[in-house]
């Protein structure tokens, strides 16, 4: 087992829930305090390279009443608001805290779902529902299959 494995959408609820069925190394993790880390520029490239190569079908689909250069257009704007935000700001914003990685972990994938549905909403003028069923899918996606490329 890999602490990777441990990071994903069903043992942090398992986390949550129930703790009883998960793993003891999945638990003694994500129970654990963050740590501050520095990420090398090249791992961060790699990840958001690896974030668009997921997501992006997904808000194709979402934006798929629009033509090709213009969805483009539009996924290359969204990737550089929402991902920056998260990677950079938001644990900028958190640092002041002590969270555990479960806590932590879950804060910002609530958050990533939250701003990436206030920026379609808002910028791209998805209706509501089609801006939450976009955020959610392709952030759980993408944090599911993800950890298998990390």
């Amino acid at each position: 087992m890999t602490p990777e494995t441990c990071f994903t959408p069903l043992n942090l609820i398992q986390f949550y829930f129930s703790a009883e069925g998960l793993h003891p190394t999945c638990y003694l993790l994500l129970n654990m305090a963050v740590k501050s880390t520095q990420m090398h520029i090249t791992r961060y490239l790699y990840i958001f390279s690896l974030t668009c190569l997921l997501e992006a079908p997904i808000y194709f689909y979402f934006f798929k009443d629009q033509a090709w250069k213009i969805r483009l257009r539009r996924l290359l704007i969204f990737y550089c608001a929402s991902h920056h935000l998260m990677t950079f700001m938001f644990p900028l914003a958190l640092s002041r805290f002590v969270f555990s990685n479960g806590q932590y972990l879950m804060a910002s994938e609530v958050s990533a779902i939250l701003i990436e549905f206030v920026i379609l909403k808002q910028f791209f003028n998805l209706t509501v529902k089609r801006a939450a069923l976009a955020a959610v899918s392709a952030n759980l996606f993408s944090w599911w299959a993800g950890l298998y490329f990390i």
